[in-house]
């Protein structure tokens, strides 16, 4: 049976996930006055993570931009305008 940690993006190991535990790593050491730990999560959270995230975006939506620019282009030229 599939369960949602089978995926390579399961709810555990997603970059977003990562990001918010990062995050909240970061809100310790802050709390504890380790301020150079804390501005290397937050550059860890916003740098592999948004990278990965922009990739699986676009590796997902790419497929689908032809179909959407048939779609814009068949209701411009079919509605009068």
């Amino acid at each position: 049976m599939w369960s949602p940690t089978d995926s390579p993006w399961s709810p555990i190991t997603s970059p977003l996930n990562q990001a918010h535990q990062l995050g909240r790593q970061a809100d310790v050491y802050v709390k504890s006055g380790k301020f150079e730990e804390a501005l290397h999560c937050h550059k860890r959270a916003a740098g592999e993570n948004v990278k990965e995230l922009v990739c699986e975006g676009v590796a997902i939506v790419r497929p689908h931009l032809g179909d959407c620019r048939g779609r814009f282009a068949k209701q411009y030229h079919c509605s009068g305008a």
